[in-house]
């Protein structure tokens, strides 16, 4: 039997198969606590509305904010209705999210309240932007109310009529070297990608993991986290709104997290904060840190015996688009590739270039 390859599937498993795992998300009135079953019913609610707002297949709905739940619900839901997420690093000057807003023509957007001001700035640039959706229980001024549209909305499945190599997801650069580029994920990509960094070699995980991506939701897809907690089955824990140091350590400690995802310099700072608390995390944590230049192993390791494991698994951050990266190798053939770059993931091949003064240098033979 052939059954395409789409990101809903993911959703579905985790609510039928774990239906009261948790989603834990960070608020200032404490942590928010649903259930995949849950998540899944408020996500599917949230496709249906997207049809009745006249949106067609292929079209980009936009988002602009943290990692919590509306936004994990909107990972799943844009994708259901058959419609691309276009996740916007808040990080950018106005005028790249411009930029990329008009280039992507979004025709709806979903921000966090704090984002309302920038984008009520910047709307008579975005002609093709018709709907503005805050993730908050209330609006007003124009605005409609996410919770009003997961009130109004069908938590019945949507048909399972997408096809695999149809676009779910579209992110952009950072702009690190000229205007933000766009890169589109087909349902195929993502789901390939996920089954990558769920095997052993890759992030490892499975059902009794509690993820923490500290990795921003607007960042190559959180590195695919959010995909694989609910493909596994996993609680996951969001950190909510700028996630400080201070914050995230004490999610670490008090969630018993065991894996948790990040760019070196959040780690450096956390760990600055556990030697300053003399805290002890769970035995076993594993850390990933990517996306920049990643200090020795050692680097992020607590000083204190027992306290954790300080797992890093090195290189650049995994996205579809991306090679791969493993755990440190425990020796034997290929260990230095693996602690330097990372091997590649299953279904992909790489080269290596040498260093050229514009980019221009000669591929280096294969190992």
């Amino acid at each position: 039997m052939s059954v395409p390859l789409t990101v809903p599937s993911f959703l579905d498993r985790a609510a039928m198969l774990f239906p009261e795992k948790e989603v834990r998300t960070w608020s200032t009135h404490g942590l928010v606590r649903a259930g995949w079953a849950t998540v899944r019913e408020r996500a599917w609610s949230v496709a249906s509305t997207l049809t009745e707002l006249g949106l067609e297949p292929g079209d980009r709905v936009a988002s602009l904010a943290w990692n919590h739940q509306r936004h994990l619900e909107l990972y799943f839901a844009v994708p259901a209705a058959g419609t691309v997420l276009l996740t916007i690093n808040a990080r950018l000057v106005h005028e790249q999210i411009v930029r990329i807003l008009r280039h992507a023509e979004a025709r709806v957007v979903f921000v966090d309240p704090e984002f309302i001001p920038l984008v009520e700035e910047i709307s008579s640039e975005l002609p093709a932007l018709e709907v503005w959706v805050v993730l908050d229980e209330e609006a007003e001024g124009g605005w409609r109310a996410y919770e009003d549209l997961v009130a109004r909305g069908d938590p019945a499945p949507p048909p399972p009529a997408l096809d695999e190599d149809r676009a779910a997801a579209l992110c952009y650069t950072s702009g690190t070297t000229g205007d933000p580029k766009g890169v589109l994920y087909s349902h195929r990509a993502l789901v390939l990608h996920t089954l990558g960094i769920c095997l052993p070699d890759g992030f490892g995980l499975g059902e009794a993991e509690v993820i923490l991506p500290a990795v921003p939701m607007f960042h190559a897809n959180a590195w695919g986290l959010p995909f694989a907690a609910a493909m596994v089955g996993a609680t996951l824990v969001l950190p909510g709104p700028r996630p400080g140091p201070e914050r995230l350590v004490d999610l670490l400690v008090s969630e018993e997290v065991s894996f948790a995802a990040g760019v070196p310099t959040v780690w450096m700072d956390v760990l600055e904060i556990l030697r300053a608390r003399q805290q002890t995390l769970l035995p076993g944590l594993r850390i990933h840190s990517g996306g920049a230049p990643t200090p020795p192993p050692g680097g992020l390791r607590h000083p204190s015996p027992g306290r954790h494991d300080g797992l890093v698994a090195q290189g650049a951050a995994p996205g579809p688009d991306q090679p791969g990266n493993a755990p440190p190798s425990r020796g034997g053939p290929g260990g230095g590739r693996r602690r330097s770059r990372g091997s590649p993931r299953r279904g992909n091949r790489w080269r290596a270039r040498s260093p050229g003064a514009l980019g221009d240098g000669r591929l280096l033979p294969e190992p």
